[in-house]
């Protein structure tokens, strides 16, 4: 009786080869390739709802702001505004609604202005692995402050008129 012997031959490393390139493509494709499309500046802001008093003016014009999930720049703070915190809360027994503002020293509410550069894909502008849209969560960290954001506006910054 004839045993059948397991061999390597050129089909099997012609098999290997093609699905290692085939791998190769596609890591290069998902994790390396550089975006084609041009860099614009632009200018997105966030808000932070609810943030205490006490943290008022540890977010500065001038700080780098850097992702707390992709460790990214993601931009320079242009503007800080801070107002105090607002809700709105529903009376049980007749359903209206009333909008309290906290009390001073209690809560603000604070809404940053950050400018970059930033390519414009899939309906959002990419700052690194990071997508900006109105209603994207940012999570960030300045010198003196970490927190997490809502996107509340991305609009390109427009270039001087000669």
């Amino acid at each position: 009786m004839k045993q059948k012997t397991n061999s390597f031959n050129i089909i099997d490393f012609l098999i290997i080869l093609l699905a290692l390139a085939i791998i190769g493509v596609g890591v290069y494709l998902l994790f390396f390739r550089q975006s084609t499309q041009e860099k614009v500046k632009i200018d997105y802001t966030i808000e932070m709802e609810f943030v205490r008093s006490e943290f008022n003016d540890l977010i500065k014009v001038g700080d780098t702001v850097i992702s707390t999930v992709a460790h990214d720049v993601m931009g320079t703070v242009v503007n800080v505004e801070y107002s105090n915190a607002e809700s709105t809360t529903t009376n049980i027994e007749n359903g209206e609604k009333k909008l309290t503002t906290y009390p001073d020293n209690a809560f603000s509410k604070v809404i940053i202005t950050v400018r970059t550069d930033a390519v414009y894909e899939k309906n959002a502008y990419y700052v690194g692995a990071i997508g900006l849209y109105v209603g994207s969560t940012v999570y960030f960290r300045v010198p003196s402050y970490i927190g997490g954001a809502t996107c509340i506006d991305v609009k390109p910054v427009e270039s001087p008129k000669a």
